[in-house]
């Protein structure tokens, strides 16, 4: 399910100043004071996504931009869909700038393919510990994806250092694989399904049958703890699963389509339209 959202900026504003942060900040802020406030504070999955604002050019004053929000969790949407019902014809904010709600509606999506990405799909290969010793001397350590957190605090307990994680992303340009890619995306897909829905459900299928790859993109997001951070993710023209699939496997490409794919989905990481949807992107 998703949310389409029109807001109407009070001035002219830079298209690139109104950057995914600054949207997601926003969501938090219509959850305080719900049943969805924890969210914000979760180190876990967060089950939503959004894409970037469209039509794309700068901001002109009282000239309306739309936003989708999409999400498996209708309470979730529910939640959000009454808060900006609220705040219809009211001024809100995105970080310095101000806007007006002009209008807010329900959209239901079917499922179908190819998908195409609307933001681009994020994936982080490994993490690299950084440790730093009193004597001065530093080294940094590759750690797999799996049981990642489980290494790190051993890292942590085990050595008396100042110790950074960093992540490191997919990145074809630096010779990643796309074999690699597809089974990181696999994994990271049946994380979030399985643990929405408490589940073990497996995918011995590829996660999709066919892709057409359109570019590689570095994007800059100003983090307000951490200051201006650099992801690296991909877009792709076409993404598409060929053989008919089974009621459990719609189900969990219907999940994926709403909450997004790959890692930061509620930073607007990962959104997917289906071709030839309500909005063309």
């Amino acid at each position: 399910m998703r949310l389409l959202l029109q807001l109407a900026p009070k001035e002219n504003i830079a298209y690139e100043q109104i950057h995914s942060y600054l949207f997601q900040s926003f969501i938090y802020s219509l959850l305080k004071r719900t049943d969805f406030e924890f969210l914000h504070a979760s180190k876990s999955f967060k089950y939503f996504c959004f894409s970037n604002f469209f039509p794309i050019s700068d901001f002109k004053e009282n000239e309306p931009k739309n936003v989708l929000i999409s999400s498996p969790n209708r309470d979730f949407l529910q939640v959000v869909y009454k808060q900006l019902k609220e705040l219809k014809d009211q001024k809100i904010r995105l970080g310095a700038h101000s806007f007006s709600v002009k209008n807010v509606k329900k959209l239901k999506v079917k499922l179908r393919f190819p998908w195409e990405t609307a933001t681009p799909i994020v994936l982080n290969k490994e993490k690299i510990a950084k440790v730093k010793y009193s004597t001065g001397f530093t080294e940094e350590v590759k750690i797999p994806l799996e049981n990642a957190r489980e290494i790190i605090s051993q890292i942590k307990r085990r050595v008396n250092a100042e110790v950074k994680i960093a992540d490191v992303y997919f990145s074809f340009r630096r010779g990643d694989n796309l074999a690699s890619w597809l089974e990181i995306l696999r994994r990271n897909s049946l994380a979030k399904y399985n643990s929405y829905f408490n589940t073990d459900f497996e995918l011995s299928e590829p996660l999709f049958d066919n892709l057409h790859f359109r570019k590689e993109v570095s994007i800059k997001v100003r983090i307000k703890s951490r200051g201006d951070v650099i992801y690296i993710g991909s877009h792709w023209k076409s993404l598409s699963v060929l053989r008919k699939l089974d009621r459990e496997e719609r189900k969990f490409y219907s999940f994926l389509m709403d909450c997004g794919l790959g890692r930061l989905n509620s930073l607007g990481f990962g959104f997917v339209n289906p071709r030839q949807s309500h909005e063309k992107f």
